[in-house]
């Protein structure tokens, strides 16, 4: 099994197990000396999220350590874009309990400080983060991030549908 961290649109628990049926939380987890930033570029012309290094020790990101097999992280390679946009490492963070491998983590290469993300994709983000009760200050962080209205109707409702179905089962 490989520990994956995930700090963005894939920390709720309904979007990643869209993504990758079956995959299992086993904790929360933080690294420091990197910051939150919406500033990847997306192959849909936003901005997605980014543990973007810093190197300074206040930064951190705060995340959910997800176990995932070799097949599923193939599969999560696709979606993120592995050398079209994200590149993939292996990092030790701060758990809440005792990890013995180092973390999966997906780290931006396309970078555009004036791009904004969807709505909707902060509004994962955001359920996310709520979901693992990350601190007030790291939640009013991702409240306060500007963001744009996806013109793509059908989209937009097919990524709030997922929160949707998962507060139906």
């Amino acid at each position: 099994m490989i520990n994956y961290f995930a700090y963005g649109s894939n920390l709720p628990l309904a979007r990643i197990s869209n993504r990758l049926p079956g995959v299992r939380k086993l904790c929360n987890a933080v690294i420091k000396g990197y910051d939150l930033r919406f500033h990847k570029v997306g192959h849909d012309d936003s901005a997605k999220c980014d543990a973007y290094f810093t190197g300074f020790q206040n930064d951190c990101v705060y995340g959910v350590v997800y176990q995932i097999t070799t097949e599923q992280k193939s599969v999560l390679d696709g979606i993120e874009g592995v050398g079209h946009g994200y590149d993939c490492k292996w990092l030790n963070p701060e758990t809440e309990i005792r990890v013995e491998s180092p973390l999966l983590i997906y780290l931006a290469t396309r970078i555009e400080h004036d791009l904004l993300p969807w709505d909707w994709y902060v509004e994962h983000v955001l359920i996310g983060a709520r979901q693992a009760k990350f601190p007030p200050f790291y939640i009013e962080r991702i409240l306060g991030e500007p963001c744009k209205t996806d013109n793509d109707l059908w989209r937009a409702e097919q990524e709030r549908c997922i929160h949707k179905r998962a507060l139906s089962e």
